[in-house]
C-alpha cells in the first residue's frame, strides 16, 4: 500500500481514535521509507556522512513519537477506542457510517473556506540543526583549543605546546591531590566533560548516548568502591585524608559521656585542643574557653559546624567542598573519570586530531583553506560527478582516500602537506636529519636549519633570554650558549658606552680671543675669573 500521507483538514474537528492509529502508523511507514532512501546513498564527504547520521536520528525519533501515539490509542486506558469499535460492527455499522459522514458533510458546510493541510513534512522533520566549530570540521577532529589556554592559566597543569595537551588532557594521575580540591579545577573538568559528551552527541546521532552515560556511572561507582579510580588509589578513605590534611591523625573526644562544659574541663588543655583539631575547630584560648567551644557541637555533624568556630584551614575545605559538589571530591573523581572514559570512547577522533594539529603546523594558509573546503564539498571530480549526475570515483579510489589508517613510517620522516612523510630526498635537501640544540631554550632540539632560525623569534628562545636579562635583539642570532650571550652583552654595553656621546669632553666652547676649550675646560676658567 501506498506510504503518501493523508491531507489532514486544519480545523477544529477531531478524528476518530482509529483514524488517528492509521495515520501515526502511515507516518512510521513513511519515515521507514525515508530511512531507506538515505541509507541507499553514499556520502561522499565527512560533512554528508554527519548530516546524514543527524537526518537519520531525526527521523527515528519521529517514528518514535508516531508509535508512542499509535500504542496509546490501542492501550485504550478510557475504553473509547472500544466502544467506537463497537460502533463499526452489527446491524447499526451502517447507520453509525451515514451519522458520521451527515456530521462531517454539516462541519465543512459551516466552514467553507477551510485549506487542507499536508501534515507530514520531512524535509522539516530531517531538519539538521547541530554546529561544529570549523576546527572540528564537522566532527572529524577535536577542538579544545579555549580549554588548553585556561589549563596553562591554572597552576594545576602550567602551559604547555597544543599538541602536547593532546596527549595527556586525559591524564590527572600528576595533579596533586590537595590541588584537586579547587573551585576553578572543579569547573574545568566540568567544561571539559561537557564539550566531550556534546561532541560524542554531535558527532555521533545514531549511538544510545544514555546507555554509554549509565555504563559510565556504573563503572565509577564499582572503581570508587574498590579504590581503583585513577589518582584516587585509596578511594573515599585516601580523598578524605587528602582532604582533611593533618586533622584526620587527631583523636576526637567521646562527647557521648560528657554532660556539660565542666565535665570536658577534667580533660585538660591538650586532650581539648587534640579534639577541637580533629573536628577542625579554633583550639585556643583558657581551658573553660576550649571546653564550652567543644560541648557547644554536641551531637552536630561535623559538616554542620558553624562557620565562626571553624580554623581557617576547615574553613577552606568546607568552602571548596561545597563548590566542588562534597562528599570529599567525589564528584571531582567523577569528572576525571568520565573525561578518561569519553576519551576512549573518542580514541580515534583523539588520535586523528593529533595527526592534524601535527599535518596543519606544515601547511600554508591556503593549503588549509582547500582542505576545509574539500571536506566540505568535495573534491572536484565528486562536483563535477554530482552536477552531471554520474558517479563518483570508483569504490577501490574511495577505499584508498578514506582510508586513515596508520601509516608505514620506518624514518619518521615530517608529515607533507598531504598527511603522508616526505620523499626522503626532500629530507636530507633542507637538513632535516640535522640536530641543533640551544642552551638557552633549555637544551632544546631543532631539525633542519630552517626551524633553528625561525625558533629566535618564538616564545621559548625570547623567555630564555628574558630570564637572563638580555634584549632578544638580532645581535644575539645564532647565539645558543648562556655564556656566549653574557660576553657578547657586555661586549656590547662597553661598546656602546665607547661611542656614547660626552658632552662633558665632546662639547666645545670658544672664549673671546678665539681659543677653542671642551666644555669642562671652559666652565673651570669661567669659575676662576681668567677668560
Amino acid at each position: 500500500r501506498s506510504c503518501r500521507p493523508a491531507a489532514r483538514v486544519e480545523g477544529t474537528m477531531s478524528s476518530t481514535l482509529l483514524e488517528q492509529a492509521r495515520q501515526a502508523l502511515e507516518y512510521s511507514e513513511a519515515y521507514e521509507k525515508a530511512i531507506g532512501e538515505q541509507l541507499s546513498s553514499k556520502p561522499k564527504t565527512t560533512k554528508q556522512q554527519v548530516w546524514q547520521q543527524h537526518h537519520i536520528a531525526n527521523l527515528m525519533t519521529c517514528i518514535k513519537k508516531q508509535s508512542g501515539t499509535a500504542l496509546e490509542v490501542v492501550k485504550d486506558g478510557d475504553g473509547s477506542f472500544k466502544e467506537e469499535l463497537e460502533t463499526m460492527k452489527g446491524a447499526n455499522a451502517f447507520g453509525s457510517f451515514y451519522e458520521s459522514l451527515k456530521q462531517t458533510r454539516e462541519y465543512y458546510m459551516r466552514f467553507p473556506n477551510i485549506k487542507p493541510q499536508q501534515a507530514l513534512s520531512l524535509e522539516a522533520d530531517m531538519e539538521c540543526t547541530t554546529v561544529f566549530s570549523g576546527e572540528e570540521v564537522f566532527g572529524k577532529y577535536l577542538d579544545l583549543h579555549a580549554l588548553h589556554e585556561r589549563s596553562c592559566n591554572m597552576k594545576q597543569f602550567g602551559p604547555t605546546e597544543y599538541l602536547d595537551y593532546l596527549a595527556a588532557f586525559s591524564d590527572f594521575s600528576k595533579v596533586p591531590s590537595g590541588a584537586k580540591m579547587g573551585a576553578a579545577y572543579a569547573e574545568y573538568l566540568k567544561d571539559l566533560l561537557d564539550y566531550l559528551e556534546s561532541f560524542f552527541q554531535r558527532a555521533q546521532p545514531l549511538v544510545d548516548f544514555a546507555s554509554i552515560s549509565s555504563e559510565r556511572s556504573t563503572a565509577f561507582q564499582e572503581a570508587w568502591e574498590k579504590g581503583t579510580v585513577p589518582g584516587w588509589s585509596a578511594g573515599s578513605a585516601g580523598t578524605e585524608a587528602a582532604s582533611t590534611s593533618n586533622t584526620a591523625a587527631k583523636r576526637p573526644v567521646d562527647m557521648s559521656s560528657m554532660h556539660s562544659a565542666q565535665d570536658l574541663e577534667a580533660l585538660g588543655l591538650q586532650r581539648l585542643k587534640e579534639g577541637l583539631e580533629a573536628l577542625g575547630m579554633k583550639c585556643g584560648g583558657s581551658l573553660s574557653d576550649r571546653a564550652e567551644r567543644l560541648f557547644s557541637v554536641k551531637g552536630v555533624a561535623q559538616k554542620d559546624i558553624p562557620k565562626n568556630l571553624l580554623a581557617k584551614a576547615a574553613k577552606k575545605r568546607k568552602r571548596d567542598a561545597a563548590e566542588t559538589g562534597g562528599d570529599n571530591g567525589r564528584a571531582v573523581a567523577e569528572r576525571e573519570f568520565g573525561v578518561g572514559f569519553m576519551v576512549e570512547q573518542l580514541l580515534d577522533v583523539v588520535e586523528a586530531t593529533k595527526r592534524h594539529v601535527e599535518k596543519r603546523q606544515t601547511q600554508l594558509v591556503e593549503e588549509r583553506a582547500a582542505e576545509l573546503e574539500e571536506e566540505e564539498f568535495g573534491t572536484m571530480a565528486d562536483q563535477i560527478a554530482g552536477e552531471d549526475g554520474t558517479g563518483g570515483l570508483d569504490d577501490e579510489e574511495d577505499e584508498d582516500e578514506e582510508d586513515d589508517g596508520p601509516l608505514y613510517n620506518p624514518l619518521n620522516l615530517p608529515l607533507g602537506w598531504d598527511g603522508k612523510p616526505i620523499p626522503f630526498w626532500l629530507y636530507k635537501l633542507h637538513g632535516l636529519g640535522v640536530e641543533y640544540k640551544c642552551e638557552i631554550c633549555g637544551n632544546q632540539s631543532y631539525w633542519g636549519r630552517r626551524a633553528f632560525d625561525r625558533h629566535f623569534q618564538e616564545w621559548r628562545h625570547a623567555h630564555g633570554m628574558r630570564c637572563l636579562g638580555i634584549p632578544n635583539t638580532k645581535h644575539f642570532h645564532d647565539i645558543t650558549l648562556i655564556e656566549d650571550a653574557i660576553n657578547l652583552y657586555e661586549k656590547l654595553k662597553d661598546t656602546i658606552r665607547i661611542e656614547q656621546f660626552d658632552a662633558a669632553q665632546e662639547e666645545e666652547f670658544e672664549d673671546s680671543e678665539g681659543h677653542v676649550l671642551n666644555r669642562k675646560t671652559y666652565e673651570d676658567l669661567a669659575r676662576q675669573g681668567l677668560l
